[in-house]
């Protein structure tokens, strides 16, 4: 079976966007059912590019020029994403140095290194 590997690809900002939409529903009034403002929305968007890794390129604002996939997701979503990512990076570092202090102590009790993890 084929199936898709992301770990051979690289995620690349590409740009930020203004999308307007077209929508009557939203303006209408409740009471007299009447449009009270124009009829468009915004939403802000980010446009990014899934490159494959091994032709990505850090110093260029496209990231690659061909063989990629463009994606948009909205700003809001973005910039959650990004905090969860820092988030997993926090509590990475966060296990990593306890890993770090649980080996200490091990090597300070028994006199040997650390090779239960």
């Amino acid at each position: 079976s084929t199936y898709f590997d992301i770990s051979k690809f690289s995620v690349k900002f590409h740009s930020c966007a203004s999308l307007s939409s077209f929508d009557f529903d939203d303006f209408k009034h409740e009471k007299t059912n009447k449009y009270e403002a124009h009829p468009y929305t915004s939403t802000q968007v980010v446009n990014y590019r899934l490159c494959p890794s091994d032709s990505c390129q850090d110093d260029s604002w496209k990231g690659c020029k061909n063989v990629y996939g463009s994606h948009v997701i909205t700003l809001k979503d973005y910039f959650e994403a990004k905090k969860d990512y820092q988030d997993y990076l926090k509590e990475s570092l966060k296990e990593q140095c306890e890993y770090c202090e649980d080996c200490k102590d091990f090597y300070k009790r028994y006199g040997e290194k650390c090779t239960y993890y």
